[in-house]
């Protein structure tokens, strides 16, 4: 490592939480965006894949996780969010 003394901040914290102990390269994360999304249909459609919400604080969601489940994502996410709501998913990988 580089700055050994980042290894103690918050934004280093949170990234090797948020990678789920996954090692480098093996996690992902994805923007899920559109107007109310129901947050409770995106959980209920992730429920079983290594992915979790990663944050839930606007119509802009993001997801991070296992990156060989985000091919399943887009499917499931297209199955849940039907009817007149569009979105957009937007692997950030």
């Amino acid at each position: 490592m580089r700055f050994p003394f980042l290894k103690h901040s918050v934004s280093y914290r949170r990234e090797e939480v948020d990678a789920g102990g996954n090692p480098v390269g093996i996690g992902g994360m994805a923007a899920i965006i559109s107007e109310d999304l129901d947050m409770d249909t995106i959980d209920q459609a992730l429920a079983d894949l290594p992915v979790d919400i990663a944050n839930v604080n606007s119509s802009e969601q993001v997801i991070s996780g296992a990156a060989s489940a985000f091919p399943k994502v887009a499917v499931r996410l297209a199955e849940a969010i039907h009817g007149d709501q569009t979105f957009r998913y937007v692997p950030l990988m």
